[in-house]
């Protein structure tokens, strides 16, 4: 419960009744990482005015948290909440953020159509939401692992969630059936309603020269505070890299070019001993018939 009016949130939550359910399920799983949510279902006392305590909060909160279904814009309250909020941000000297978790399968208009959004659509079960290997970001290193899954264990596919921002990417990805939030990982925030508290591996495969707004450091910092027992991987292209992440709270990291070195290696040993057909028709075999996300 609010101590009363100018108490400060991370969060506004913004929903119709329809979605109730989930909108204490959201707010409990961030004030279980630490953040202060204010929501109608908690927050707004029973008897007081409906539309001061809408006013407050907007006015007090960091970021709207908007809960999208087909009947939101249909709400005059939901729709004063949004566009009281945008006004408000744009006076503000704060950085102050607008995420969507979509619940139901229709398309954003207006001025929400092109803010990312997670979906929740067709996601019943809160055991459901728990991702147990979470993929931060998605490129070239992310698309072979998802092929080498699918070669060598494709009972972990289904055990797999990307976050990542590329439209082509997100629609690439529900078409293979593997789960994928559209988000930008930069956005910390937004992060945590993806699953990281609940996650078994957190992975970072995008190394910082092509990640924006962020690093695997920061990445890195942020998954231990939500998650102290999540095992992180990320990645780093320098080698004093390593042990900043190591210090952040990764517990492997991957370096591309030593394992290409490895390769080169294992090549000139085949090419001196006059086994290299022999290695390349392994790699052949590998390259034979593979459809990956990013070719």
């Amino acid at each position: 419960m609010p101590s009363g009016p100018g108490e400060r949130y991370d969060f506004f939550l913004s929903r119709r009744g329809s979605v109730a359910a989930v909108a204490i399920e959201v707010a409990d799983v961030l004030k279980e990482n630490g953040y202060k949510v204010n929501v109608e279902d908690y927050d707004f006392r029973p008897g007081a005015s409906f539309v001061e305590a809408m006013h407050e909060g907007i006015k007090n909160s960091r970021d709207l948290l908007i809960l999208y279904t087909a009947d939101y814009e249909a709400s005059l309250y939901t729709r004063k909440e949004f566009t009281s909020f945008v006004a408000e941000a744009a006076q503000s000297a704060e950085e102050r953020h607008i995420i969507i978790l979509r619940c139901e399968d229709v398309p954003l208009r207006g001025l929400l159509s092109d803010i990312p959004f997670q979906d929740l659509v067709g996601v019943h079960d809160t055991q459901e939401r728990k991702r147990r290997i979470i993929l931060l970001g998605f490129y070239r290193v992310a698309s072979s692992f998802l092929s080498e899954l699918e070669r060598r264990k494709s009972s972990l596919l289904e055990q797999i969630f990307v976050v990542d921002f590329n439209p082509n990417v997100y629609r690439a990805l529900q078409e293979r059936g593997i789960k994928v939030y559209y988000n930008d990982i930069s956005n910390s925030a937004s992060l945590i309603h993806a699953g990281l508290a609940d996650a078994e591996i957190v992975i970072s495969s995008v190394p910082d020269s092509l990640l924006k707004g962020t690093t695997n450091e920061k990445l890195v910092r942020h998954v231990r505070v939500v998650n102290p027992t999540a095992k992180i991987i990320a990645t780093a292209e320098e080698l004093a890299e390593t042990q900043i992440l190591y210090a952040a709270g990764a517990d492997y990291v991957t370096l591309a070019r030593l394992d290409q070195a490895n390769e080169l290696l294992d090549v000139v040993t085949a090419a001196e001993a006059g086994q290299l057909a022999g290695l390349k028709a392994k790699l052949d075999a590998q390259l034979r018939d593979r459809q990956e996300i990013l070719p």
